[in-house]
C-alpha cells in the first residue's frame, strides 16, 4: 500500500495484526479488482472494512459508514427479536387448551354432599336396613 495511507494506520495496529497472523498463510489479494470482485473471507472484509473506516477515510465518508453500520445493527437486532420474540399470553393460552384436550376424558364431577343430606340419608338407610 502507498506510504501515505500506511502513515494513516497507527503503528499499535499495525504491530497488533503483524504479531496475530498466520505466518504460512499466503495472500492473493489482486489489486486490480475492488474487495467485493474478490474471493476473500468474511472476517477479511470486515478486517479490511474496518482499516478503511477507523483509519483511511475522511471525516464524511466515516460519519457516513457509521451510520449505514448503525442501521444494519439496528435492523439485525430487529431480526433477532421478531426471531426470538415470547407471546406470554399466547403460550399460556395454548398451554390451558393443551391440558383441557389432554383431560377431556378423565373428567368426573364430583358433588359433595351436604351435611345435614348426609345425615338423613343415613337415618333413611338405618331405616331402610330394618325393614
Amino acid at each position: 500500500m502507498e506510504r501515505e495511507i500506511k502513515s494513516k494506520i497507527p503503528s499499535q495496529f499495525v504491530n497488533f495484526i503483524d504479531g496475530n497472523r498466520d505466518i504460512h498463510y499466503k495472500p492473493n489479494i489482486d489489486f486490480t479488482k475492488s474487495i467485493n470482485q474478490q474471493n476473500l473471507l468474511k472476517e477479511t472484509r470486515i478486517i479490511l472494512s474496518l482499516i478503511y473506516r477507523d483509519y483511511i477515510c475522511d471525516v464524511n465518508k466515516k460519519k457516513e459508514l457509521l451510520e449505514r453500520d448503525a442501521k444494519e445493527i439496528q435492523k439485525q437486532e430487529e431480526l433477532d427479536r421478531k426471531k426470538y420474540e415470547i407471546n406470554f399470553e399466547e403460550r399460556k393460552s395454548r398451554y390451558n387448551q393443551e391440558k383441557e384436550t389432554e383431560n377431556a376424558g378423565y373428567l368426573v364431577e364430583v358433588v359433595k354432599e351436604k351435611w345435614y343430606m348426609k345425615l338423613v340419608n343415613k337415618i333413611k338407610e338405618i331405616f331402610l336396613k330394618r325393614r
